[in-house]
């Protein structure tokens, strides 16, 4: 999707001490019929561009998992989908990935892309950034560090001068560039974050709306075999956060690999516009880590 013009991206070359880290998934999308819904949304028309290859599936008759939409709410379905994936993840031990970010903040865009370490028990979170603000590191221990976020910036800037500094995860200086704390990253958080939007949702009771839209057959980089499940709300409300909500859960994993939450049409963006989308690919499982991976100290490291 084609971003507003007055939207424009955060600079990165002499800014202060800035660390914004976001909760939760990569690539192009293609999908099958949906399932409820009056038609398929417009998917090519609000995914960002990514260079990959789209290609077409073949359309599949099926049914998100428990869907009966004549004796429940509509969402119903995608919260069991969410809660099922959510419970895949919490299952390993820790995981390993390269996590892609791209969040409207403020009347800004931030993008990022960063190798996470991330370790569900005792919750640890260590991030480098390998694009934009390249060499930037982040880390969360909880307890280990009084709950404050260690962070440098990417060595050789202006910013970098002052070494490593300790945050508090929600102040106005750690999310300068991010919608969310280091406290809600990951894939887990990501989707009891969901939950939560559509268990709210649903309080409205109201069958025609959002519209749902199931793809048991999507594929991402034209390659990674994925369900994906939209919602769309055509009938806006203020108590809503986002128009049209869009994740995919990897088939062999049951991991959500990626979520994208986009803004209500306005005279400007009659289709909508791209809030925040987070993106986890290369994702290796019970990798190991060990408290020295949550350490300033870590050799391989430049705190």
């Amino acid at each position: 999707m084609r971003q507003p013009k007055r939207f424009h991206l955060g600079r990165d070359a002499a800014r202060p001490v800035l660390f914004a880290i976001a909760s939760g998934v990569g690539l192009a999308f293609c999908a099958t019929s949906p399932v409820a819904g009056d038609g398929p949304p417009n998917v090519a028309a609000r995914i960002t561009p990514d260079n990959t290859n789209v290609q077409a599936q073949p359309a599949a008759k099926a049914q998100p998992p428990a869907a009966n939409p004549a004796r429940q709410h509509q969402l119903v379905p995608f919260l069991q989908m969410a809660q099922t994936s959510r419970d895949a993840v919490a299952g390993v031990r820790d995981y390993q990935a390269l996590f892609t970010k791209q969040e409207l903040v403020g009347r800004k865009v931030f993008n990022g892309r960063m190798l996470i370490k991330l370790r569900h028990e005792p919750f640890g979170v260590y991030l480098k950034f390998v694009d934009q603000n390249a060499g930037r590191e982040v880390l969360y221990a909880g307890p280990h560090y009084q709950g404050k976020m260690m962070a440098h910036e990417a060595p050789g800037t202006l910013s970098s001068i002052v070494g490593t500094v300790s945050l508090e995860p929600t102040s106005a200086r750690a999310m300068a560039e991010g919608r969310h704390p280091i406290t809600e990253i990951g894939m887990a958080k990501m989707m009891e974050s969901l939950m939560r939007q559509w268990e709210g949702e649903m309080k409205f009771n109201d069958p025609e709306d959002p519209k749902v839209y199931y793809y048991p057959n999507a594929k991402l980089a034209g390659q990674i075999e994925c369900q994906a499940a939209i919602t769309r709300h055509e009938n806006p409300k203020r108590q809503f956060r986002f128009y049209e909500t869009r994740v995919f859960f990897d088939k062999k994993s049951n991991f959500p690999i990626r979520l994208e939450q986009y803004g209500f049409p306005d005279s400007a963006h009659p289709e909508g516009y791209l809030v925040e989308q987070y993106i986890y690919t290369n994702i290796k499982t019970n990798v190991g880590l060990t408290d020295a991976d949550f350490d300033v100290h870590n050799r391989n490291y430049r705190f």
